[in-house]
């Protein structure tokens, strides 16, 4: 996992991963006033470290339904050329935005 993920065991040995709060500004939200992104990391909802169990998917959503993806050309903490790839796999429209960055 990158280092700005936290981990935090769960009772049932699942984990829960959640933007460590002092670097989430940084990561996810660079260009939004300190205050908004202070509220939004620490109101960020953790994801569980571990899949759904049950029935698997019978069919993958990118695969049937329409994407679309923005990102900006001088992101840091997702290369650009994997935006591009991972949404051009996908099938995804989308906008690239000439030098926006998240951190």
């Amino acid at each position: 996992m990158g280092d700005f993920l936290q981990q935090r065991p769960l009772p049932d040995g699942g984990v829960e991963v959640s933007v460590d709060p002092e670097r989430f500004q940084n990561v996810f939200c660079a260009d939004v006033p300190d205050a908004d992104a202070a509220f939004m990391a620490h109101a960020q909802r953790p994801a569980r470290g571990r899949g759904v169990r049950g029935a698997g998917a019978t069919h993958a959503a990118w695969r049937v339904k329409p994407s679309w993806g923005v990102f900006g050309t001088g992101d840091r903490p997702i290369s650009p050329d994997l935006h591009r790839f991972s949404y051009g796999r996908a099938g995804s429209t989308v906008t690239e935005v000439d030098g926006a960055r998240t951190s």
